[in-house]
Formats: C-alpha cells, sequence, structure tokens
C-alpha cells in the first residue's frame, strides 16, 4: 500500500481530507475482516431485496443536509419506483473491497465509477451503459510558470501517476504504455483515497499527477482553479455497473430496467442534474 504523506499547509482542505479519511479508515477497518465479520458490518437483505455496494462520491451516492444524492442513487431509486424492485445499499469507498465482496457473494452489484474495459469484461458480467466518460490527466500548475509538467499523453512515458486502487483506468494506462512504446507508465494505486480525494491531493501539490473520471475532473476543477485538466488520457467509453459472471439473469433484468429507465423524462432530468450541468 503506497502512504501519501500530508505536510502543513491549507487547513481548512486538510480538515476535510481528514474527515473523509476517518470514514474511509472505519470503511477500511470493515474491508480488513474476514468473511463473517464482513457480513455482520455489510448484512446481506433476504427474500428479492437486491444488495447493492455502492461508492461514496458525488457521482455516486453522497450525504449533504441530511439528505442523500447521487446520479447511480437517484437511477436505484427511479428503478425502485418503476419495477417494485428493493435494493439494499452497502456504501463503500475502496473498490477493491467492493469487487471481493461481489466475489463472495457479499453483494448482487457494484454500482460505482466504473468504465467498461476488455480485462472487466473476461472476469465479470457488466450492465448496459448508464452514460459515457472518458478519463483525464489531473495536474497541478505551476505557480511561477502558469504551465504544466505534461501538455501531452505522449509525455507520460516512465513517469508515474495515480489512481484508486483496483480501477479499471489501470487496464487504459497499460494500452497507452503499449501505444507510446515506453517501458512502462508507474501507476500507484492508493488504498485509502477515492478519484475525488485524489484530485484534492493533487491541487495541494501532495501527488503529481492522477487519472481520474472526466466528470469528476470537471466538477472538482470549479473548485480547484489550480489544476489543469486538459489532457485526455482516453477515448470515451461506457461506464457501467458489474456482477458476478454466474449472475445473468439478474444481469438480464437490470438491463431491462436501465433500458426503461433511459427513454423516461426522469432519467434525462437526472442526467442533466449531475452529468450535463
Amino acid at each position: 500500500m503506497h502512504q501519501i504523506k500530508i505536510k502543513k499547509g491549507n487547513i481548512l482542505t486538510y480538515i476535510i481530507i481528514l474527515l473523509c479519511a476517518v470514514a474511509i479508515m472505519f470503511t477500511l477497518k470493515k474491508c480488513s475482516t474476514t468473511l463473517p465479520q464482513k457480513q455482520e458490518f455489510y448484512k446481506r437483505a433476504g427474500g428479492d431485496t437486491i444488495n447493492v455496494a455502492i461508492e461514496i462520491s458525488p457521482l455516486s451516492l453522497s450525504l449533504a443536509d441530511d439528505t442523500l444524492s447521487g446520479f447511480y442513487y437517484e437511477i436505484l431509486k427511479l428503478i425502485e419506483e418503476k419495477n417494485s424492485v428493493a435494493f439494499k445499499l452497502h456504501q463503500f469507498v475502496p473498490l477493491s473491497f467492493a469487487l471481493d465482496g461481489l466475489d463472495s457473494r457479499l453483494f448482487d452489484i457494484v454500482v460505482a465509477d466504473i468504465p467498461a474495459t476488455s480485462n472487466l469484461k473476461e472476469k465479470y458480467l457488466l450492465t448496459q451503459s448508464l452514460y459515457v466518460d472518458h478519463q483525464l490527466l489531473v495536474q497541478h500548475i505551476n505557480e511561477s510558470t502558469g504551465k504544466v509538467d505534461i501538455e501531452d499523453y505522449n509525455q507520460l512515458a516512465s513517469d508515474t501517476v495515480w489512481v484508486v486502487k483496483n480501477s479499471p483506468f489501470i487496464d487504459r494506462i497499460t494500452n497507452l504504455t503499449e501505444e507510446l512504446g515506453c517501458d512502462t507508465i508507474y501507476v500507484m494505486e492508493s488504498e485509502e483515497y477515492s478519484s475525488e480525494q485524489l484530485v484534492i491531493l493533487t491541487a495541494l501539490g501532495e501527488i503529481k499527477r492522477a487519472v481520474v473520471n472526466a466528470n469528476v475532473a470537471k466538477k472538482m476543477a470549479k473548485d480547484y482553479p489550480q489544476l489543469d485538466i486538459n489532457t485526455n488520457i482516453s477515448f470515451n467509453q461506457f461506464q457501467v455497473w458489474v456482477l458476478k459472471q454466474d449472475n445473468q439473469s439478474l444481469c438480464n433484468r437490470i438491463n431491462e430496467w436501465i433500458t426503461e429507465i433511459k427513454s423516461s423524462k426522469e432519467y434525462e432530468l437526472i442526467l442533466q442534474k449531475y452529468i450535463q450541468k
């Protein structure tokens, strides 16, 4: 596990990161336990209820003023309303934990910031796309020169980027290494932080650069003008939910629900609220 050391600086921002880290540490404590102990924390709902591991993030699920919100959260609630189905939401931060829980049948679906990749398709069933996004390189602008170290992804050869541990973004970076014909692009995988927190750490200069989805980067950049988000890392990719390979019947049902939802006016409003604004 790679640790990120925080220096003295912007106190308010660090307090925010600290609060987020405390929540993540609590989650990680759950994640480090054996499966029976995990089941004690994340008790599966029985009957026809579908157990959903949903990422804690502005895009997926967040809490503000005692109100839950998020693009994926509202999509799930809309599916429940239209199809008389029940979801039990199990909140998580580390993607690696959610995928482990999926493998062990603790969860039925993983809902997170996940692009469809060929490697992911080999391991899991992927739903149809909920929306389309791509990856960006987030980096800190030099205060003296007003420039960045990397102006084109071709300059990443033998350099280093940060991503969330087990992120599908790693597949794209691996392919990028082959495209560039370089020895490697070093990938630092964070077990503690989400994509949003990696963006904050980049803005503070604690890490040099990170790879995140464009939707995340653009929203975060509004609050951090010292960030550069102008370097694309991938073409457009379908953003999906993930299920076990042997759960085809549930995947088919979810795809039917997604198809129905995407043709509704409610979906367009949710899309405009979180993705297109």
